[in-house]
């Protein structure tokens, strides 16, 4: 109301949105919510491994403010998933929430233990894109910016490698 009052929010739009409002609490108000939040959106992005938090991820998770609420909390586990090589995720797969923001990536040795190559990236990227995705492959090489044919290739590459095939680069 504030905002259209200041002529900052358009007055019609306004009482489209606001025949029911809903106040959802900030994450920080929550912290119960961490948990099931977390948990979930870590089977999302598992990508094929059973991954779990040790109890130094969890406390971080838990002592975090989120400031960018629940899609920085989404933002942290998708980037820990990227980073665990094995199955469980520790304190160290989630730099950003020591410090509120994203460090820069140095290369140091423990920097360089955590970095997966592209192509490994683009994987775990692709396996979970196809997962959620009910379309056409024409439609979803539309939505990637790729064309169909390398959208094919990409899936066959990827099939061939969770054969346990090693395939050529």
């Amino acid at each position: 109301e504030s905002r259209v009052a200041e002529g900052l929010f358009r007055e019609d739009l306004y009482f489209r949105i606001s025949a029911f409002p809903i106040r959802l609490p900030p994450l920080r108000e929550r912290p119960a919510d961490i948990d099931v939040l977390a948990k979930s959106m870590l089977a999302r992005n598992e990508t094929g491994r059973s991954l779990k938090f040790d109890d130094s991820a969890w406390r971080l998770l838990m002592s975090y403010d989120y400031p960018g609420n629940v899609r920085e909390l989404g933002n942290f586990i998708e980037r820990a998933v990227l980073l665990c090589e094995g199955d469980t995720i520790t304190a160290e797969h989630l730099p950003g929430i020591r410090t509120g923001s994203v460090p820069e990536v140095r290369q140091s040795a423990s920097t360089r233990d955590n970095i997966i190559s592209l192509k490994q990236a683009e994987q775990i990227y692709l396996r979970r894109v196809t997962t959620g995705f009910s379309g056409t492959n024409r439609a979803l090489a539309e939505l990637l910016g790729i064309t169909e044919r390398t959208l094919y290739r990409k899936l066959r590459e990827l099939r061939e490698v969770d054969r346990g095939r090693t395939i050529r680069a």
